[in-house]
């Protein structure tokens, strides 16, 4: 990758270290004995605000108390809409450790898509 000073798309600002998350992730996964996702997702959070934000997703925490969290979120939205009355996807998608790559990718995805949902919601909504 090319080095310039103002995170050019080849370069190394900002705009370069929000694409290393998603990357970071499997790179990370299993090589540190005891030290699994709860971690190293704390480890690219913390290194992630030392920088400027830029475009792309920011590196966020991932550990089984927000997993559990998520599944029951999940759960929820599975039971109501009657695409997952039973829960089993969701448990599937948000087990309580050993999230593949393209589960955290998914995660990271997922603020910007809760804000876009937020935004067409009005305050008069009890539901939106």
């Amino acid at each position: 990758m090319r080095k310039g000073k103002r995170g050019t798309p080849g370069g190394s600002g900002p705009a370069a270290l929000h694409k290393i998350p998603p990357q970071a992730y499997p790179t990370l996964q299993g090589q540190v004995p005891g030290l699994g996702p709860a971690f190293f997702t704390k480890f690219l959070y913390f290194t992630g605000t030392a920088v400027p934000p830029a475009h792309g997703p920011r590196s966020l925490i991932l550990d089984r108390g927000l997993s559990r969290r998520l599944r029951q979120i999940a759960a929820a939205v599975g039971r109501e809409s009657g695409h997952d009355a039973d829960g089993l996807i969701a448990a599937w998608a948000w087990s309580d450790s050993n999230w593949t790559a393209h589960r955290y990718e998914v995660y990271l995805m997922e603020p910007a898509r809760w804000r876009t949902w937020s935004q067409g919601c009005s305050g008069r909504q009890a539901r939106c």
